[in-house]
């Protein structure tokens, strides 16, 4: 208790030497006290402008003990806690320091209170200088970056730092960008910064976008040589481009995070399958032509009744769900109700799929494929995203009795993620243009 008390009293005697040297009086015996606590520390506080005025090794004319004697005592005192510990022959140091901006920032980040000021990567780096004034100037901001580990800190500083308009906007109102950014991994902070967008104007967490950035590259990859996103006057152009959706799929940013979506939202008494389709099996049991024919984009599945209690559908278009598709294709309410009418028996199934007269099925409908088929399954993706089957009769169980229509979805659109239709596509023109 004696060495811990003795220490507390030798800190104490410090602060109140290094605030009182040089500029208020101090009774001798006092001062003889904590000369005798501290040591050489006194000598050393005391002789700091000294040290300053004969920095060696110095690459140009000194301007710090010039700026130093212009300080006011506070800053004096304050000078001194941050950088009276470094040794003069610490010549990179000091002349990193010896810079009038280097000065300058200094004193911002004294004035913000940035505790990291006597880190002269810090100091003397004017970009992160700016990066804490527009952060530690707001105060949800400031709380966050403040708890986080320097290295931390400084990264989101140096990767974020100087956002300006509505990004800075979205990161200090935004209550979850900067506490999710600090959260994760730097593999995952690169994904949020490149997809920037996507992350703050379309209020996309890590994991929405990263159930689609392949979908993304292929944009990328697809477009990025076009002469329409090269020249800022095609941008009209170049987005009705995008909507042709060559070579990648867009539909992808709505269903993808509906997995997600929906995977946090069911209740332990309830299971979910995704992009339910049927599957054709030969007699072997390998799969005959295995492709998108249906596609339920999700069923959520009631475990205690085994009944479908929700069946969803992803639309990039708003309402399209409850629109008729024509007649050539299924709705979805048609979907579920072709597995209703569809038989169990092979031979019957065969016949019920060509009578449908759907485009869907053009591919199988020639008598050499049909021979081919044997029996059918149905299959889907759980919510690990794992592929799954089960057979057409206990999918058949899990049907209401009365019919579907198109208002028993719920639909999964762009407002379910406060975004729309056309920021998603602004936000890919600019990820592909950014590249």
């Amino acid at each position: 208790m004696r060495v811990n008390l003795r220490d507390r009293v030798v800190t104490a005697a410090e602060y109140a030497l290094i605030d009182a040297a040089g500029t208020i009086g101090m009774p001798a015996e006092i001062k003889s006290v904590m000369q005798t606590l501290l040591g050489d520390k006194v000598n050393d506080v005391i002789s700091f402008e000294t040290k300053l005025s004969t920095l060696p090794q110095l690459e140009a004319t000194n301007v710090i003990i010039t700026r130093y004697t212009s300080y006011s005592d506070d800053l004096k005192r304050a000078f001194y806690r941050d950088f009276g510990e470094i040794e003069n022959s610490e010549a990179k140091f000091w002349n990193s320091l010896n810079k009038t901006s280097t000065l300058d920032n200094w004193e911002e980040l004294k004035q913000l209170d940035v505790l990291e000021r006597n880190e002269i990567s810090v100091v003397s780096s004017t970009a992160r200088t700016k990066a804490y004034k527009n952060y530690y100037s707001e105060d949800f901001s400031r709380w966050h970056l403040e708890r986080a580990r320097i290295n931390n800190r400084l990264h989101f500083m140096d990767n974020l730092g100087n956002e300006e308009g509505i990004f800075f906007d979205v990161l200090v109102n935004n209550q979850k960008k900067i506490p999710e950014y600090l959260a994760v991994d730097a593999a995952k902070k690169l994904l949020l910064k490149n997809n920037k967008d996507f992350w703050l104007i379309n209020d996309y967490s890590y994991e929405y976008i990263n159930s689609f950035k392949l979908e993304v590259n292929k944009a990328i990859n697809v477009n990025k040589n076009s002469e329409l996103f090269i020249n800022p006057i095609d941008e009209l152009k170049a987005i009705e481009k995008l909507k042709s959706n060559q070579g990648f799929t867009m539909g992808d940013f709505i269903e993808k995070p509906m997995r997600i979506y929906l995977n946090n939202l069911i209740s332990k008494n309830e299971d979910v399958m995704y992009s339910v389709d049927i599957l054709f099996k030969k007699t072997n049991g390998t799969d005959f032509k295995p492709s998108i024919y249906l596609d339920i984009d999700a069923i959520v599945i009631d475990n205690v009744t085994n009944k479908i209690k929700t069946p969803y559908s992803a639309k990039l278009d708003i309402g399209k769900t409850f629109k008729s598709t024509g007649s050539n294709r299924y709705d979805d309410a048609e979907k579920l109700e072709f597995f209703r009418n569809l038989p169990e028996n092979i031979d019957d199934a065969k016949l019920y799929i060509l009578g449908q007269e759907k485009k869907v099925w053009k591919d199988v409908s020639k008598p050499h494929d049909m021979n081919q088929i044997s029996f059918i399954e149905i299959k889907y993706l759980d919510k690990f995203g794992k592929s799954k089957t089960m057979s057409l009769s206990d999918f058949k169980q899990k049907l209401k009795s009365t019919p579907y229509s198109r208002n028993d979805f719920t639909e999964i659109n762009p407002s379910t993620f406060n975004t729309t239709k056309e920021e998603l596509y602004k936000s890919l023109y600019n990820r592909i243009i950014t590249d």
